[in-house]
């Protein structure tokens, strides 16, 4: 009997054995890809260097973060704050359309905004998905407002959060309910789509590289507000 790798069987395995990591890991890169395009799945929130970001036409300012003590034990309150300017009503309108807040920890473990709309008598409305004035109306361009959100997580993982922040980008004359959850946009996000025409503006068409459809996302690392 020939060596085991003269078989003519065993190249065919090993070469099964290779490829097929591959070919499942690859499948999965573009199933994600393809969720994350249609708005299925949080898309990238890179990490911010710093304490600014530039959002589709929105200036961005983390203010800090503020861990309180809740009654259940092992579990703090987390305040953040940021200041947002839109540079137009188009950004302005954006942000009222989806406007997400989320904490994320080292471990992938994700908290969502505590449902909320009262966030003080200077601060806009965060509630519901949407960003607005305290009187839940489009933050005006050029318009400096107070934005605020509040998560209960795990006390250990206080130190370890990352605030994210994702925002529309597309049209807003988007027939998109305001705060809409992001598994909702999938389907208005396609028919969008579908007006374009190769990318280029028409009568019928939309300009995709003008109007990009999917959300963007970015997140700051934890710290305390500034005294």
């Amino acid at each position: 009997m020939p060596p085991w790798w003269q078989r003519t069987h065993i190249p065919f395995m090993l070469g099964i054995a290779v490829l097929l990591p591959l070919t499942l890991g690859g499948q999965w890169w573009l199933e994600q890809r393809d969720l994350s395009q249609a708005g299925t799945i949080p898309p990238a929130a890179p990490l911010v260097e710093g304490t600014s970001v530039e959002l589709a036409g929105t200036h961005w300012e983390f203010l800090g973060a503020q861990a309180e003590a809740e009654p259940q034990p092992g579990v703090r309150r987390v305040d953040v704050g940021f200041l947002v300017t839109p540079e137009d009503d188009v950004a302005g309108e954006r942000l009222y359309s989806h406007c997400w807040f989320r904490a994320k920890d080292d471990q992938g473990r994700t908290w969502e905004q505590l449902y909320s709309f009262d966030q003080g008598e200077d601060a806009g409305t965060t509630g519901g998905g949407s960003c607005a004035t305290g009187d839940f109306s489009p933050i005006p361009g050029g318009t400096e407002e107070l934005l605020a959100a509040s998560f209960e997580v795990p006390e250990e993982a206080v130190q370890d959060l990352r605030f994210e922040i994702e925002v529309a980008t597309h049209d807003p004359e988007l027939d998109i309910e305001p705060g809409a959850d992001p598994g909702d946009l999938s389907e208005v996000l396609e028919e969008f789509e579908e007006l374009a025409v190769d990318n280029d503006p028409t009568e019928d068409g939309v300009d995709l590289d003008a109007n990009p459809p999917r959300p963007v996302a970015a997140s700051f690392a934890y710290r305390e507000f500034e005294d």
